[in-house]
């Protein structure tokens, strides 16, 4: 089972997202219920993230997982640059608080998963801080009656400024915070043949291994 590929990468509809709400209200669980949360059957699974999450020219791991048929629809809402702790007024399409509250009320989830961390701590943000701010964005879902899932950081190997060490000190700190509600985008990649050659972004190859990384906790958890 498919997603209209057009909500993660089709910029018309980016612009439509970012014009404010649709769909029902995100004021809380009474108005969005698991009604409202089933499309045609499915039950939505938002992907927030960033680059690596959001790649048009590539089929990333939210569309892999919407390939399979069950009874799951994926909704990619991922958007290059994506942070975790909020960025300045003027660059709030960055923050995935703005994405998260429209995949709220574009198509209430029953999962969300959030999966960021690569560029805040580029940015300077510290563990501790992308941490907190994964706390505040899994309340916000929460609140609305979603499930939330959350990505460890993905291994990188830039060409520039090298942040591996804070990328193991931020997935303790995950594992510690968010216990039984990880996915894994951490263990088991090969930096030569997982990654591009600037270091941070997916192949294919890498992002197969992205979903399956998923497909693995929702069969811990199901929904």
């Amino acid at each position: 089972m498919g997603r209209p590929r057009s909500l993660g990468i089709g910029a018309l509809l980016v612009l439509t997202l970012a014009r404010g709400p649709l769909g029902c209200s995100t004021a809380g669980p009474a108005d969005c219920g698991e009604s409202a949360r089933s499309h045609g059957g499915h039950r939505v699974v938002a992907c927030l993230g960033d680059s690596n999450t959001h790649q048009p020219e590539q089929t990333g791991w939210c569309e892999l997982l919407g390939q399979q048929d069950g009874p799951l629809r994926f909704l990619n809402y991922g958007f290059p640059g994506g942070v975790v702790v909020p960025s300045t007024p003027r660059f709030a399409v960055l923050d995935a608080a703005y994405w998260l509250d429209r995949a709220l009320a574009l198509a209430p989830p029953s999962l969300v998963i959030l999966a960021f961390g690569t560029n805040d701590l580029r940015s300077g943000k510290s563990p501790a801080e992308v941490v907190e701010g994964y706390r505040k964005l899994k309340l916000r879902s929460e609140q609305t009656g979603a499930r939330v899932l959350i990505a460890l950081t993905p291994p990188m190997k830039p060409k520039t400024i090298d942040k591996s060490a804070e990328v193991v000190e931020l997935n303790e700190l995950l594992r510690e915070a968010f216990p039984g509600e990880i996915v894994d985008f951490y263990t088991g990649f090969d930096l030569a043949t997982d990654l591009t050659p600037d270091g941070i972004h997916f192949t294919e190859a890498g992002q197969r291994k992205r979903a399956a990384a998923v497909s693995e906790a929702l069969a811990r958890r199901p929904l």
